[in-house]
């Protein structure tokens, strides 16, 4: 337990349990173009508090960042409890019902975030339920440029926007790095296998689990379903054969695993946002439109 000498007691800030100091930058007014179009930060602070320190709310309109500078603190959240610590990183949907503490002195960074893409961005982070990431060395040094550019009084929008969107691709990379061996062994053998017809349940098989708790662990730790990971592999290799040999699209789809060119052109032209096999070939090998490709 941690037990504060006379000054510490009389530098506690009234009204506010527990901290004892706020050396960040309060609330930041937004440009119009920045609530409209960017990822965009209303309020930030840098806390220093004691063990007492701590916060139960019910509902606000915004996403949190923490960043967890040195102690530990427990988040309580959507009924599971969770605890991070130094150099972690906290991401809250503040409209759930949360309640967060410290466990020790806690030095932390706070940032509500809106805007943008970060309903999207949470949504893909959190689909394990689990709010807290581990940091690294580049989390540290952009959420210290992050700070630095709020502290300025004149932050730009744009590059704090930009910030944010970097911790975010951080984090996904941080997330999409713990991927279990059963899951690895999987990707490893739709990747061996595309060519061939594969089901669900011949992969499930493969990986030695049933298909329900296969598919479960393969979306938790991927984002996608192993159904939607190999036709990913298959059109990665489709795009790369349409580009770089003179096969028939028939062939290429036979080729790549696809059950027939219909399904092929289907999937392809929902992956790429309505364009044809034949259209993306023209434009990616440099194909005059209209004429046929040569050796």
């Amino acid at each position: 337990m941690m037990y504060l000498d006379p000054v510490q007691e009389e530098s506690i800030i009234p009204n506010e349990k527990g901290i004892l100091e706020k050396r960040g930058a309060g609330f930041h007014l937004c440009s119009d173009f920045a609530k409209k179009n960017l990822l965009y930060i209303p309020w930030s602070d840098d806390y220093l508090c004691t063990p007492d320190y701590s916060v139960n709310r019910k509902y606000l309109e915004s996403y949190v960042l923490f960043y967890i500078k040195s102690g530990k603190m427990r988040i309580q959240y959507e009924g599971k409890a969770h605890e991070a610590s130094t150099g972690d990183v906290v991401f809250l949907d503040l409209r759930k019902e949360h309640s967060y503490q410290a466990l020790s002195e806690l030095n932390v960074l706070q940032f509500m975030v809106n805007g943008g893409t970060v309903a999207a961005y949470f949504e893909y982070l959190n689909a394990s339920n689990r709010p807290v990431f581990p940091g690294n060395s580049r989390i540290s040094f952009l959420f210290s440029s992050l700070q630095s550019e709020l502290a300025s009084g004149t932050g730009d929008d744009h590059l704090i926007s930009l910030l944010v969107s970097e911790i975010f691709c951080v984090l996904v990379q941080t997330k999409s790095q713990v991927v279990s061996e059963t899951t690895k062994q999987a990707m490893d053998y739709m990747d061996s296998h595309f060519a061939e017809p594969l089901t669900l349940d011949e992969v499930a098989d493969h990986a030695a689990l049933s298909k329900y708790h296969f598919s479960r662990l393969f979306h938790r730790e991927t984002g996608y379903s192993p159904m939607e990971y190999l036709n990913r592999v298959r059109l990665r290799h489709a795009m790369h054969r349409l580009t770089s040999t003179t096969k028939s699209v028939e062939s290429i789809a036979c080729g790549c695993g696809f059950s027939s060119s219909t399904v092929f052109i289907r999937a392809f032209k929902r992956e790429t946002g309505g364009i044809t096999p034949d259209r993306f070939r023209q434009y990616f090998s440099g194909t005059p439109m209209g004429l046929s490709r040569t050796n």
